[in-house]
């Protein structure tokens, strides 16, 4: 009879215990990402072109995930109006971060930082234009260009019809 009461508190301590140190390392994870991606945010113009060079750097010592919230942060729609001229350098820096990059890397980047602003059809028209230059042995960003397309052609195609409700209401 002892030694099972002997067991069972063991088993009640080590699952507790391994709960405990779980939720705990989770929450030091979920507070880690928050402060990763609040530093994309909240970067001034001058932080934003080092965090930009930072982004395409082949020695970043960060993992692909961490410099992923990073870029999340950094492309948030609160910061439109400072992203303006990262617009263009996505756009030319696409290619080389698909040659140079890891996979998993080049497609955080290309949706992390797609370029977030109402002239979709200028969008649409930058993707478009890259697509035309790329060979087809980058088949993976021409795919994810091609399915970028559609969505913003749809995202298109919902502002025009909330448009036509606004002046009819």
């Amino acid at each position: 009879v002892f030694f099972f009461y002997y067991v069972f508190f063991f088993f009640c301590f080590f699952f507790f215990n391994d709960t405990a140190t779980t939720e705990i390392y989770t929450e030091q994870i979920v507070g880690s990402v928050r402060c990763v991606q609040e530093t994309g945010i909240v970067a001034n113009e001058t932080e934003r072109d080092t965090l930009w060079n930072y982004y395409l750097d082949k020695n970043a010592k960060d993992s692909a995930t961490v410099i992923g919230y990073s870029m999340r942060g950094f492309n948030d729609r609160t910061a439109i109006v400072l992203n303006k001229k990262f617009n263009l350098r996505y756009f030319n820096d696409l290619e080389s971060v698909f040659k140079d990059r890891p996979s998993d890397y080049a497609k955080k980047f290309f949706h992390y930082l797609v370029p977030q602003h109402d002239d979709l059809e200028d969008i649409i028209k930058s993707f478009r234009q890259l697509r035309t230059k790329l060979p087809e042995s980058q088949s993976t960003l021409i795919k994810l260009i091609d399915e970028q397309i559609d969505r913003i052609e749809r995202k298109s195609k919902v502002y025009v019809l909330a448009r036509e409700y606004d002046r009819q209401h």
